[in-house]
């Protein structure tokens, strides 16, 4: 930028942009953002950890309400822009989920997949693969008109 009057040497340009809780860099790689949410993750799962825990005495059914209503909206905010992230930092939240959906449904050993089907939640790969597209406006992909001619 040229300089200006009341700063001759320019204006600084930022890496990262936080707009509306979504974390933008130059190159639209969501880094920032994945970390950010990632940390905030963490510490709201620090604060909520005797409630969800392996130990807690609430049934599954009450853990994964939390879990949906508390910390799923978190990392799905705005997943619409971001969800289109290389894999590397999908996976950073992917790990996230794993760790958690093990530490609340308690076996060791169980795989993700076995989790996932098992409480009903999808594996954040494919919940973003799912849901993270841009919307597309189609005017021609609407409900299909009922035949009245059988």
């Amino acid at each position: 930028m040229p300089p200006s009057v009341h700063q001759p040497d320019g204006l600084p340009q930022a890496e990262t942009v936080k707009y509306l809780g979504l974390h933008f860099d130059k190159h639209l790689t969501w880094k920032k953002h994945v970390a950010t949410k990632r940390k905030q993750l963490d510490h709201i799962t620090r604060e909520i950890h005797w409630l969800i825990g392996k130990y807690s005495p609430l049934l599954l059914e009450n853990k994964l309400l939390i879990y949906k209503t508390v910390l799923k909206p978190v990392w799905t905010y705005g997943i619409e822009l971001w969800g289109c992230a290389t894999k590397s930092n999908i996976a950073v939240i992917q790990r996230y989920q794993s760790k958690l959906l093990r530490s609340i449904t308690t076996p060791h050993g169980t795989s993700q997949i076995i989790l996932s089907t098992s409480i009903f939640t999808p594996h954040m790969f494919t919940w973003s693969s799912r849901n993270g597209q841009l919307p597309i406006a189609r005017p021609w992909a609407h409900a299909p008109t009922p035949s009245w001619n059988h």
